[in-house]
Order: C-alpha cells, then structure tokens, then sequence
C-alpha cells in the first residue's frame, strides 16, 4: 500500500512540474513582446493553428489625432521568436489567414485622386515574409 502512495505522490508532483513549466513557456511570448515594445502589449492576437502570435501596441504620439505609431511583431511561439516587426504611422494589422497579415501603410496625403488604401495595403506571409500588395493580388 505505501508503494502504491508514494507512486501516486510521484506522478502528481511530475505532473504539477510539468503543468508549471508549460505556463512558463506559454507566458514568454508575452515578455518577448514587452521587451521590444518596451511596454505591455495591447493585444496579443493568435493565429487559426496557435502558431503564430500577433503583438500590437499603440503608441499615442502627442496629444493630437493622427501622430499614432502602430507597432506589431509576429512571434513564433515555439521557437520564441520574431518574425517580423514593424512601426508604421496611422497604420492597422490584423491577420486574414492562418499565416497571414494585413498591413496597412497610410500616407500623410494620398498622390492622386485615383488611389485607395488598398494601394497602400500589403499581405505578409509570416513564415516565408513574402509581401504582395492587396490590390495587384486582387486583379
């Protein structure tokens, strides 16, 4: 009966180790991000299969609108690292499939009447960093 006890004791403190190195892991993304934002995250957004973590942070620039830097990376979460990071003035991100993003890059002023955000619009694939521009991808 004791080696049935201290059995189970074994199991349940290996299990409980193990429990807590997982959440370890799974909250290092999150200081990945703090650290190159120098900040806490706004969002952190998954993709479809969990792979990739989107990280978002604005940053209010000033007290008036349109001075805002949005910064995002994508990080690989099991490798704990980024893919790819950028700052971009006014822009947005936002994924659209599982290892893509939307980035919009708005101008201060557009150059003629004849555009549209989507011209200044890219899909980045997060695992090969191929770019395409929304709107030659759509034609």
């Amino acid at each position: 009966m004791k080696y049935i006890y201290s059995i189970a004791f074994v199991l349940l403190a290996f299990a409980c180790t193990n429990k807590n190195m997982a959440s370890q892991s799974d909250d290092s993304y999150k200081e990945l991000a703090q650290e190159y934002f120098e900040h806490e995250a706004d969002e952190l957004i998954l993709n479809e299969n969990e792979e990739f973590i989107l990280a978002v942070f604005n940053d209010n620039v000033g007290d008036k609108s349109g001075n805002d830097i949005l910064k995002y990376a994508v990080i690989n979460k099991a490798s704990n690292e980024i893919v790819l990071k950028e700052s971009i003035a006014n822009g947005k991100v936002k994924w659209v499939s599982t290892y893509e993003i939307e980035v919009v890059r708005p101008p201060g002023i557009l150059k003629n009447d004849s555009e549209t955000i989507e011209d200044y619009t890219s899909i980045i694939d997060v695992k090969t960093g191929k770019k395409s521009n929304k709107k030659a991808a759509q034609n």
